[in-house]
């Protein structure tokens, strides 16, 4: 049985098809769950068979800035135990502080494009994380021991699965603590609890809320969106846009929001944030995408 729903827009009369079974099909390269992701990392530190650094580097990456933390809701499904290899893992949904000390290691090509687990699409650019019980989504910092290098990242996936492994990095997060040399380094893993956040998003000019908010480029509109996915190639959100219509989802409302070298598919604008949320909750129970509401 095929289910479909509206969303409601900035216009009363705008209607928005999904086919959810086709949208879970149809973002996104290669549809793995993470619990494959075991396989990523070697024992001995570096990437696994097919599993690498890109062919073709996007330049700038290193000038790639930290994601702003925000409060996030949890994400539905995400954050339920879990058995990978016999062993159970309890996601950790309270506002415990998270500091441990292991060893990191990253993943790139093979799984570029898939889903991540809380149903995202990874993007082995941007500034993310696996980690087998943080919340989804959460931040986290991450500080090489042996430098004091340290980055943020938002932890969207689970693993690694490997028994020294604390946590898994995209390609651009390694290379910014220069990890992706040796495959792997030890670092101290802290998660951002809110107290820690809202004094972030205050050093950065960020506001305090769970909403983010950027600037509106010349020729756009401001006002409210929903943020389906950010890049740092614009044709990776050129192409989500393209499987999002492929796959019965027809608006004319998608755009491409580029700052600097971030290119972030937002759909909108609302006239209310309530609008915005409740459509952000339909994504989400009926199609499995996360969309974050973004004021600009």
């Amino acid at each position: 049985m095929v289910h479909f729903f509206s969303f409601r827009c900035a216009r009363p009369s705008f209607l928005v098809l999904i086919v959810a079974a086709a949208l879970l099909a149809g973002c996104g390269s290669s549809p793995k769950k993470s619990g494959s992701k075991p396989w990523s990392v070697s024992s001995q530190g570096g990437y696994y068979k097919d599993d690498g650094p890109p062919q073709d580097i996007p330049p700038g990456l290193m000038e790639l800035p930290d994601p702003l933390p925000q409060v996030e809701p949890f994400a539905s499904g995400a954050n339920k135990p879990y058995v990978i290899f016999g062993k159970r893992y309890v996601p950790d949904t309270s506002n415990r502080p998270y500091r441990v000390r292991g060893k990191a290691s990253w993943y790139g090509k093979k799984f570029h494009g898939a889903r991540t687990s809380n149903g995202e699409i990874y993007d082995m650019f941007g500034m993310t994380a696996a980690h087998t019980t943080l919340p989804l989504p959460s931040y986290a910092r991450v500080t090489r021991a042996d430098t004091g290098q340290s980055v943020i990242v938002r932890v969207n996936d689970r693993g690694p699965f490997h028994p020294d492994r604390v946590i898994d990095l995209s390609y651009t997060a390694a290379l910014k603590l220069d990890i992706i040399r040796h495959g792997h380094a030890d670092v101290i893993v802290e998660r951002l609890l809110p107290d820690e956040i809202a004094r972030i998003r205050q050093q950065r000019g960020g506001n305090t809320t769970a909403v983010a908010s950027a600037p509106a480029p010349a020729g756009q509109a401001s006002g409210l969106y929903l943020q389906l996915g950010a890049f740092s190639n614009l044709d990776n959100a050129q192409a989500m846009i393209s499987q999002l219509r492929s796959a019965a989802l027809q608006s004319s409302d998608f755009r491409v929001e580029s700052t600097g070298a971030m290119h972030r598919v937002q759909l909108g604008p609302y006239p209310s944030r309530a609008m915005a949320e409740a459509d952000a909750s339909q994504l989400w129970n009926h199609a499995n995408i996360q969309g974050i509401v973004v004021e600009r």
